[in-house]
Protein backbone atom coordinates (compact mmCIF):
# COMPACT_ATOMS: atom_id res chain seq x y z
CA UNK A 1 0.00 0.00 0.00
CA UNK A 2 1.42 3.35 -1.22
CA UNK A 3 1.79 6.44 1.33
CA UNK A 4 -0.26 9.73 0.86
CA UNK A 5 3.75 11.16 -0.04
CA UNK A 6 4.08 8.68 -2.81
CA UNK A 7 0.63 10.51 -4.44
CA UNK A 8 2.11 14.14 -3.85
CA UNK A 9 4.93 12.87 -5.88
CA UNK A 10 3.06 11.45 -8.24
CA UNK A 11 1.22 14.57 -9.15
CA UNK A 12 3.97 17.07 -9.01
CA UNK A 13 5.57 14.74 -11.94
CA UNK A 14 2.17 14.79 -14.19
CA UNK A 15 1.89 17.44 -17.00
CA UNK A 16 0.42 20.83 -15.55
CA UNK A 17 -3.11 20.73 -16.78
CA UNK A 18 -3.70 24.41 -18.21
CA UNK A 19 -7.64 25.40 -18.66
CA UNK A 20 -9.33 25.63 -22.05
CA UNK A 21 -9.80 28.65 -23.72
CA UNK A 22 -13.40 30.01 -24.03
CA UNK A 23 -14.88 28.71 -27.07
CA UNK A 24 -15.32 31.22 -30.11
CA UNK A 25 -17.92 33.58 -30.25
CA UNK A 26 -19.19 33.75 -33.88
CA UNK A 27 -21.27 36.59 -34.87
CA UNK A 28 -23.60 35.22 -37.77
CA UNK A 29 -23.49 37.53 -40.94
CA UNK A 30 -27.22 39.61 -41.72
CA UNK A 31 -27.88 41.39 -44.34
CA UNK A 32 -30.01 44.19 -44.40
CA UNK A 33 -33.71 42.86 -45.84
CA UNK A 34 -34.79 44.81 -48.56
CA UNK A 35 -38.54 44.78 -48.99
CA UNK A 36 -39.49 44.06 -52.84
CA UNK A 37 -42.59 45.75 -53.78
CA UNK A 38 -45.31 43.38 -55.73
CA UNK A 39 -47.58 44.48 -58.18
CA UNK A 40 -50.97 45.41 -57.10
CA UNK A 41 -52.51 42.55 -58.48
CA UNK A 42 -50.06 39.67 -56.24
CA UNK A 43 -51.22 41.94 -52.65
CA UNK A 44 -54.85 42.51 -53.21
CA UNK A 45 -57.29 39.66 -55.21
CA UNK A 46 -59.53 41.06 -57.50
CA UNK A 47 -63.28 41.91 -56.29
CA UNK A 48 -64.32 38.49 -58.41
CA UNK A 49 -61.83 36.08 -55.99
CA UNK A 50 -63.51 37.26 -53.42
CA UNK A 51 -67.16 36.58 -53.72
CA UNK A 52 -69.40 34.17 -54.92
CA UNK A 53 -73.04 34.18 -56.21
CA UNK A 54 -75.99 32.00 -54.36
CA UNK A 55 -78.98 31.39 -55.12
CA UNK A 56 -82.12 31.20 -52.24
CA UNK A 57 -84.04 28.50 -53.07
CA UNK A 58 -86.80 29.22 -50.69
CA UNK A 59 -90.01 32.25 -50.73
CA UNK A 60 -89.77 33.26 -46.57
CA UNK A 61 -87.80 35.81 -46.46
CA UNK A 62 -84.39 34.95 -43.52
CA UNK A 63 -81.23 36.52 -42.52
CA UNK A 64 -78.34 34.54 -41.87
CA UNK A 65 -74.86 35.11 -41.27
CA UNK A 66 -71.62 33.65 -42.89
CA UNK A 67 -69.60 31.40 -40.26
CA UNK A 68 -66.39 32.86 -41.70
CA UNK A 69 -66.99 36.34 -41.32
CA UNK A 70 -69.75 36.72 -39.23
CA UNK A 71 -71.78 38.94 -42.03
CA UNK A 72 -74.93 38.68 -42.11
CA UNK A 73 -77.08 38.19 -45.53
CA UNK A 74 -80.70 39.16 -45.96
CA UNK A 75 -82.29 36.53 -48.73
CA UNK A 76 -85.80 36.76 -49.95
CA UNK A 77 -87.75 35.68 -52.74
CA UNK A 78 -87.77 39.01 -54.39
CA UNK A 79 -83.80 39.08 -53.73
CA UNK A 80 -82.73 35.45 -54.39
CA UNK A 81 -79.22 36.02 -55.78
CA UNK A 82 -76.68 37.28 -53.30
CA UNK A 83 -73.48 38.21 -53.35
CA UNK A 84 -71.76 36.20 -50.48
CA UNK A 85 -68.21 35.83 -49.50
CA UNK A 86 -66.03 32.85 -50.20
CA UNK A 87 -65.33 31.90 -47.00
CA UNK A 88 -68.93 31.59 -46.42
CA UNK A 89 -69.80 30.17 -49.13
CA UNK A 90 -69.15 26.94 -48.82
CA UNK A 91 -70.84 26.27 -45.72
CA UNK A 92 -73.91 28.30 -46.72
CA UNK A 93 -74.19 25.72 -49.85
CA UNK A 94 -74.01 22.59 -47.78
CA UNK A 95 -77.51 22.74 -46.62
CA UNK A 96 -80.79 22.43 -48.80
CA UNK A 97 -81.39 26.70 -48.62
CA UNK A 98 -78.80 28.05 -51.06
CA UNK A 99 -77.59 26.48 -54.17
CA UNK A 100 -74.96 28.30 -56.97
CA UNK A 101 -76.28 31.02 -59.13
Amino acid sequence: MGCCGQKRALLRRAPALTPMPPPLQVKPKTRPIRATPRPASAVEPKPSELVVRIHYTRTAPIRVRGPATRREYACSAQRPVQTVDVRNAQALLRGWVFRPA
